[in-house]
């Protein structure tokens, strides 16, 4: 019984250093992110409190990326959920990864400020083409699978599954803009746009 309370303290306590990273590095930037200033928020009496549940810092920056991307696979997978076509579940993706931007932007401000700083061991940026790449080949079989059923025309998959990418990772730099991106009408507009130019409208349009 003591050890199963100790872990529960342990992985709250972590819990409560990763959300005053987040919140840190949301707010002043990588640079200014230190173990002072986390310990300050946080509310901790002391900087080895940090150094007690993470080895350093990249540690900790590893553990928000995996974080959040826990949490948003979570989101993605709850919605995902009654997606039957291929075509539904593309609009589904779509729709519920900028809705997870949208409710979420201390998360993704956080990972913009870590990702050019935060390397693997083979040294690619958390950000990098080959660490996003599961990410792409995730989107690009949703592309496949209607091309394979007939209900997608032919097109390059892989230069179509980028683009999707980074018009919703786009959308990420506009959280704090001013005027603020309508991230309702942006969804909506995407969704609208991809549709059309995949399925069978493309081939009318490319005849017209």
């Amino acid at each position: 019984m003591q050890v199963k309370v100790r872990s529960v303290i342990s992985t709250a306590r972590r819990t409560q250093i990763v959300r005053a990273a987040i919140e840190t590095l949301a707010d002043v930037g990588f640079d200014k992110t230190s173990f002072a200033e986390i310990t300050r928020r946080a509310g901790l009496s002391s900087q080895r409190l940090i150094s007690y549940h993470f080895e350093d810092k990249n540690e900790l920056l590893w553990q928000i990326v995996n974080d959040i991307y826990s949490d948003a696979a979570h989101f993605m997978d709850e919605r995902m959920k009654g997606a039957g076509s291929a075509l539904e579940r593309l609009r589904t993706y779509i729709g519920a990864n900028l809705e997870f931007l949208r409710d979420h932007p201390r998360e993704i401000a956080a990972l913009t400020e870590i990702g050019p700083h935060l390397s693997t061991r083979s040294g690619d940026t958390a950000t990098s083409m080959r660490v996003q790449q599961p990410v792409i080949e995730g989107l690009a079989s949703i592309l496949y699978e209607g091309q394979e059923n007939g209900e997608f025309v032919m097109f390059d998959v892989q230069a179509v599954a980028v683009m999707i990418r980074a018009s919703i990772e786009r959308a990420a730099q506009w959280l704090h803009a001013d005027p603020p991106l309508d991230f309702d009408s942006y969804r909506q507009e995407l969704i609208h746009t991809f549709s059309l130019t995949i399925t069978r409208s493309r081939d009318s349009v490319r005849n017209s």
